[in-house]
Parts: structure tokens; C-alpha cells; sequence
């Protein structure tokens, strides 16, 4: 099987993504009908889950 190795696609993808990120780009660029996705979480984003009270033993 091929390698992207130095496909001039692969290439200006790899630059596109590391200039999204040098440059703190915030429209990042998306394949198909859906947006790009963050890729960092908002503080709220994902908040740890509260565990269910247990009793414990008298």
C-alpha cells in the first residue's frame, strides 16, 4: 500500500492544521456538510459525573 509521504495534499493538510493551531485560526476547516468539531473543551464541556450516595453499614 502507498504512504501519504510527501503527497502535496497530505502536505497542505498537515500545514493547514498546524497553522489552525500557531495561529489560533477559529474557523477551522471541515470536510462534508457538517463543521469542524472543537478540539479543546469549553470549561463546561464535560463535567465529571456525581456518583450515586451509597449507605453505609451502622
Amino acid at each position: 500500500a502507498n504512504t501519504a509521504g510527501t503527497d502535496p495534499e497530505f502536505v497542505q493538510m498537515i500545514r493547514d492544521l498546524i497553522s489552525e493551531r500557531a495561529f489560533g485560526l477559529s474557523e477551522k476547516t471541515a470536510i462534508g456538510c457538517m463543521p469542524a468539531n472543537h478540539d479543546v473543551c469549553p470549561l463546561d464541556c464535560c463535567p465529571a459525573p456525581v456518583r450515586p450516595a451509597t449507605s453505609r453499614p451502622s
